[in-house]
């Protein structure tokens, strides 16, 4: 595996990710950006993905990323839907590299805690897999059957549990981030 420097790949991965997106964004305001202040329209276009690259855009990108995922939830279905809450939606998918130590890409997905899950966002793990490392995606309770705080309060279990290592974690002893 070729020596990958952790601070490029995180600038390319965000470069290829919102450059293409930022190049046809509409603006969000940026006076008043204190979140308690901001109103819940200006609180809302900042999450709004959809209204920033527009609706026909978004739902090709979404299917795309959703037929490239499940495809790849096939081809590695060993450690899928594993629970690390009682939710039905507290699951984690790991996709472990060969190599025990490798680096583990962590990927909670998108939605603003109000829709996605980790199925359609998969295929985000390919490039990392591609290169050696091994890939962790969590889902979660989404929005409004459950609160922002407890959600985002869960997100330690199963990260704590892939980087305990090999004895708990099919990711390896360097799975957690």
């Amino acid at each position: 595996m070729t020596a990958l420097d952790r601070r490029a790949f995180v600038a390319a991965t965000v470069a290829s990710i919102a450059t293409p997106t930022a190049l046809g964004a509409k603006e969000c305001p940026t006076a008043g950006m204190d979140w308690i202040t901001m109103s819940l329209e200006a609180r809302n276009l900042a999450y709004n993905n959809v209204e920033h690259v527009g609706p026909e855009n978004a739902r090709k990108k979404t299917e795309g990323w959703a037929a490239a995922s499940k495809t790849l939830r096939e081809q590695r279905p060993q450690h899928l839907d594993l629970a690390y809450g009682n939710g039905e939606r507290n699951k984690w998918d790991l996709y472990p590299a060969s190599d025990p130590q490798a680096p583990c890409f962590v990927h909670i997905h998108g939605g603003y805690w109000q829709r996605g899950s980790k199925e359609i966002f998969a295929c985000l793990s390919e490039g990392p897999l591609a290169r050696g490392w091994s890939a962790a995606l969590c889902g979660y309770t989404l929005a409004p059957e459950t609160t922002l705080t407890h959600s985002t309060g869960l997100m330690p279990r199963p990260l704590s549990t892939a980087s305990r290592g090999p004895s708990s974690s099919p990711a390896g002893p360097r799975a957690g981030i």
